[in-house]
């Protein structure tokens, strides 16, 4: 796709030989005939009846524009603050993204979304990273009454031998060997080198987990605590240096709290097998190693083959591979009101997730934050993934176990992913990443800040392979690349969002996109608001891809180049090889064109959308409404296009177009002084119907080159009743080859001209010319004749007007002189 205006110099045609053109009314073989002209701003409909033409009637969320011509939307007046965003037909701005944040987060400095209150760095030692809390917080009050009063047993490696009796033990090993169940084990300051088994219920209580710390060593089946039946508790400790710090199966459950598990192999915490479960409260797993032997694992906290896990108010930083990990079917993992944070790769130089559902496990991040980490800050492999009031941000890129690099908030292959209310901010490449055959759901989300990555192109949400991903209340700002995608057969249904400053890639012309609908993806969009993106707001571009959009505000999209042309766009909606309906919807201040529709097979209908105040490119043309080229096809129905520059509707090279109860007005000339046509069909076809193209600079309607023809019915052209910019308006003109027909049309006020023909053909049949100052201009070897009625084949250079025309208060009815007629581009 090129865009390209090739200016010819104006033309000032020679006159035929026929003759001069006439003084007045009067005497120059054209008399006036059939009825009465109608009204200014009036055309005769197929009944006779004279009835306002154009855009009449306004669809929900517009009203009637103040200067009586066309629509105006219902929206906020100014600028929209920090999480709220414009929707047509309110006039107040209306919430958008996270609605409030919950305990232990802020609202982002930003305005978007919420970021926690948590320590700047990681925590170390027996402390614990607490959201809502700017300072590590202690594990536990070392200085607290101990022994607790309901301890039944004592454990303290500093007893000596007369000390030690059945209730009073040097190691933690002899204390669970002689406990009951029931049994409260109360253990002291000390280093204990040792690895606990329980098959009882007991609870185990120590002092706190700086003072107490169980000391293993890295051996394959080395332990720190098993817990193998029973239901049990445990507290204030330390376990750190075995193989699993601690490891819940059989059924048994417990419950840890105060607590820190670090160093370990394998996993910190490992819950396993059907009816067995895992409580951790208020604990840190933290820094936990990779097995020596493998190089992998290293998780802070794993889950599965059903078992049960729930982290609540936990802290889960530099492990290895996977913060938390829930994986095979009937296994359930939960983090509440917890911080998984700077996970490392294992020593394979994989992974560094935040979170992990894989293989029908199902997982939950509420309240909770999720922080740097590499490839994911949750990832769901065919499990159930569920994300609520939470924040996930600073995901860098990463490799994968097969050596594939990404980086994502959030990636899901298979199964369902539903996040609400959520944050995913400062991540590289994306914030969710939807393939293949995932089914997701996004409520209020704020998504800003994603950033390119050294590993592909930024796409903030993208959705492919037969994903599918339903979507309301998104708040995307400030994301580079691209903001949604919807690819490779991936769909999705969005609404109720604002999509705000995409900004393109320095690696990446073309890219600063909102919305892209790219190969066999397809979008249904409702109620978004897509304010001051990069190259192109709205872009579908695929002869497979097609959209649906309705009620989209598309507001001063930025210039910027386009990925496949040298030259910068600031498109509001860019068409290339698919198909989009748009309806009730407000475009404004975008720059090349409000909409650019190129291709052959590209199939565009527009209804009920108001386009206005196009905007220059860098070297000063175009600022179109629409612009259509290339062999494609636009249907255009109840619109507006108002104060558009260069042309408010052009349609070129072999392109049709279909327009209906529509209104073009106001277009201006581009910096240069050229064009400001109404509509411009320039090797192309049209059919226009109930059209009031009125008030623009240049020309009404203009249709040039071979092959070009406009069918015209119940419309109105009318011109400016003073210059603009020192340049008199023209009609119709019809030029070099091309055909227009006119029935039942209104050509009014023109300065120059109602009708220009110059070696082409046209036909005028029970239509009205007034006020202009020559009602029609015959040149270049075309020639006049009145008719009872349009005959069915006219030649190439024939003009045929009815004799139901009325011709009424033009100066001049018939020339056939020197018009200085506008420069006709040939492509653009």
């Amino acid at each position: 796709m090129r865009i390209a205006i090739a200016l010819f110099l104006t033309l000032g045609l020679c006159a035929c030989p026929a003759g001069t053109p006439s003084t007045s009314d009067a005497g120059d073989g054209m008399p006036d005939a059939g009825a009465e002209p109608c009204p200014p701003g009036q055309a005769r409909g197929a009944d006779g009846a004279c009835a306002a033409a154009g855009w009449t009637s306004c669809a929900e969320g517009f009203a009637a524009d103040p200067s009586g011509a066309g629509c105006a939307p219902v929206m906020p007046t100014a600028a929209c603050p920090a999480g709220t965003y414009p929707v047509l037909g309110k006039t107040d701005c209306q919430p958008v993204g996270v609605r409030s944040c919950p305990a232990g987060f802020v609202l982002d400095s930003s305005g978007w979304g919420c970021a926690p209150v948590l320590p700047p760095q990681p925590c170390s030692g027996a402390t614990l990273d607490k959201l809502g809390f700017a300072d590590c917080q202690p594990l536990g009050d070392c200085a607290a009454t101990f022994p607790p009063a309901q301890a039944t047993l004592f454990v303290d490696d500093s007893y000596s031998a007369p000390q030690v009796d059945a209730t009073h033990f040097t190691t933690l090993t002899a204390a669970v060997a002689a406990a009951s169940d029931g049994a409260v084990i109360a253990v002291e300051e000390g280093l204990y080198p040792e690895s606990i088994r329980l098959t009882k219920s007991v609870k185990i209580v120590g002092r706190c987990a700086e003072k107490v710390v169980m000391q293993g060593s890295p051996s394959p089946t080395n332990k720190g605590i098993a817990v193998a039946s029973g239901t049990s508790e445990v507290s204030g400790l330390t376990v750190r240096g075995f193989s699993i710090g601690v490891i819940v199966g059989g059924g048994a459950k417990l419950t840890l709290s105060g607590s820190l598990v670090t160093g370990n192999l394998k996993a910190g915490l490992w819950v396993q097998e059907a009816g067995s479960s895992l409580h951790a409260v208020r604990s840190a797993l933290r820094d936990n190693l990779v097995d020596s032997s493998t190089g992998k694992r290293g998780d802070g906290a794993l889950a599965g083959f059903g078992a049960e896990l729930l982290l609540e108010e936990c802290a889960l930083t530099g492990n290895r591979s996977t913060g938390a990990f829930g994986q095979s079917a009937g296994t359930k993992l939960a983090l509440l009101r917890s911080v998984v944070r700077d996970t490392r790769p294992n020593d394979l130089g994989a992974w560094g997730l935040g979170v992990e559902a894989m293989d029908g496990a199902s997982v939950s991040v509420k309240q909770s934050a999720i922080l740097g980490g590499s490839v994911a800050g949750f990832l769901v492999l065919t499990a159930t993934g569920v994300v609520e009031e939470s924040t996930i941000s600073g995901v860098r890129s990463g490799a994968d176990s097969n050596g594939a690099k990404v980086s994502a908030g959030l990636v899901e292959q298979g199964g369902t992913l539903t996040v609400s209310g959520s944050t995913i901010a400062d991540c590289e490449q994306h914030a969710a990443y939807l393939s293949p055959s995932a089914q997701a759901t996004f409520n209020d989300l704020a998504i800003r800040g994603i950033a390119e990555s050294s590993v592909g192109p930024a796409l903030a949400v993208a959705v492919g392979t037969g994903s599918k991903l339903t979507a309301k209340g998104l708040a995307l700002v400030d994301n580079h690349g691209i903001a949604l995608t919807a690819q490779d057969g991936g769909e999705i249904t969005v609404s109720d969002s604002l999509v705000r400053g995409t900004l393109p890639l320095a690696t990446v012309p073309g890219s600063g996109f909102g919305v892209s609908v790219r190969a066999s993806g397809k979008m249904t969009a409702a109620r978004l608001a897509m304010i001051e993106n990069a190259s192109a707001a709205f872009s579908v571009s695929d002869p497979t891809a097609s959209a649906t959009a309705e009620a989209m505000i598309i507001v001063d999209t930025k210039i910027a180049p386009l990925a496949d042309d040298a030259s910068r766009y600031g498109l509001g909606v860019r068409v290339v090889e698919g198909k989009l309906d748009l309806s009730r919807s407000y475009l404004k201040g975008n720059a090349g064109a409000a909409v650019l529709i190129d291709s052959k097979g590209t199939e565009v209908r527009i209804s009920d959308t108001l386009i206005r105040d196009g905007v220059f490119t860098e070297d000063g043309q175009r600022g179109y409404g629409i612009a259509v080229q290339h062999e494609a096809q636009l249907t255009l129905e109840r619109s507006g296009l108002v104060n558009n520059r260069t042309a408010g509707l052009a349609i070129t090279l072999g392109s049709r177009a279909t327009v209906k109860s529509t209104l073009v007005s106001g277009t201006l000339a581009d910096r240069f002084g050229d064009y400001g046509f109404g509509v411009m069909v320039n090797g192309a076809a049209a059919e226009l119907a109930d059209v009031a193209s009125v008030l623009n600079q240049q020309s009404s309607l203009v249709v040039s080159l071979p092959g070009a023809q406009a069918k015209v019915s119940e419309s109105i052209l009318r011109g400016p009743k003073t210059s603009i910019a020192g340049t008199k308006s023209l009609g119709l003109v019809v030029v070099t080859g091309a055909r227009a027909d006119l029935t039942r049309c209104s050509l009014e006020d023109h300065q120059e001209v109602g009708i220009a023909v110059d070696d082409a053909a046209a036909t005028v049949a029970a239509s009205q010319l007034v006020r202009n100052t020559i009602g029609i201009n015959v040149t270049s070897g075309s020639t006049l004749s009145e008719k009872a009625a349009v005959p069915d084949a006219v030649g190439a250079t024939e003009v045929v007007v009815t004799s139901d025309t009325v011709f009424s208060g033009n100066q001049t009815r018939v020339g056939t002189g020197s018009v200085p007629l506008p420069p006709m581009p040939t492509a653009f």
